[in-house]
């Protein structure tokens, strides 16, 4: 079975400039804070999720990148399949 791997969270911001509404875009960012390079490799999966924290405190993220790995069993069965 494969687990999540997080990758980095992510906080949601808003643009300085204005679109044609007159509204501010939302988007979200992220910063990794890593020692080593991120590799995603063939037949891994990206997933973004959201927070489940009940009591999220000021500052934490709304939103979770993960990957999932794929699996050497995996492997095996497009091996066996090609």
């Amino acid at each position: 079975m494969s687990s999540f791997e997080v990758i980095t969270g992510f906080w949601k911001r808003r643009s300085a400039s204005r679109n044609n509404n007159g509204n501010r875009e939302e988007y979200f960012y992220g910063k990794p804070k890593i020692e080593e390079s991120i590799v995603i490799n063939p037949g891994d999966e990206l997933y973004m999720f959201s927070t489940t924290a009940n009591n999220a405190g000021r500052g934490a993220p709304q939103m979770f990148l993960k990957v999932k790995r794929k699996t050497s069993a995996e492997n095996e069965d497009q091996t066996n399949n090609a």
